[in-house]
């Protein structure tokens, strides 16, 4: 499971933002989320020699309704604003989307596996090729779905057309099948 970080406070989530190491070649985003304080998410404070930050760290799947997006100029520095909002039961369209999407594609739990099946059967084949090279990095080597990242893997390259690269996926999964 992943996380998303925020920073409590604008003028120091624009202070990261403003950083000059920051490659000119990117655009600047800033995040204004509006979060129902009876909604979960985990509350942090963090001390450190330059600031004391506060941040809110919400797990990666809660479903966010776009108020508006504008471009703002903060001196020489052109930031696009992107308000939000966390959705709830109200925005119930966003939820049977989601469930939806869930038994579509017979998912128990959201993931980067779930994500990988779900791309791949969309035939957005370079996302899905993504979702499971990130996985084959993070989980270990004896984790139960390593194995369904190879094959599937291997199903992705076989799509594009990469048979050689495709049976060295289809290979590797049965060696590491073998192994477990």
């Amino acid at each position: 499971m992943g996380f998303f970080l925020t920073n409590l406070h604008r003028q120091q989530a624009l202070f990261y933002l403003c950083d000059n190491d920051i490659t000119k070649d990117y655009e600047k985003v800033l995040f204004e989320i509006s979060v129902d304080p009876n909604k979960s998410y985990c509350y942090i404070i963090s001390f450190n020699n330059f600031l004391n930050e506060e941040k809110i760290l919400f797990t990666l799947g809660p479903i966010f309704r776009l108020v508006n997006i504008q471009q703002q100029d903060y001196g020489k520095i052109l930031t696009w604003i992107i308000r939000m909002e966390l959705s709830n039961d109200k925005h119930s369209r966003s939820k049977i989307l989601f469930e939806n999407i869930k038994y579509q594609y017979n998912i128990k739990q959201m993931n980067f596996l779930s994500l990988g099946k779900i791309s791949r059967k969309m035939n957005q084949f370079d996302y899905a090729e993504k979702f499971y090279q990130r996985l084959l990095k993070e989980l270990p080597y004896d984790h139960s779905n390593i194995v369904d990242c190879y094959y599937s893997l291997e199903i992705i390259i076989d799509e594009k057309g990469d048979y050689e690269s495709s049976s060295q996926w289809h290979e590797k999964s049965i060696e590491i099948k073998k192994q477990t």
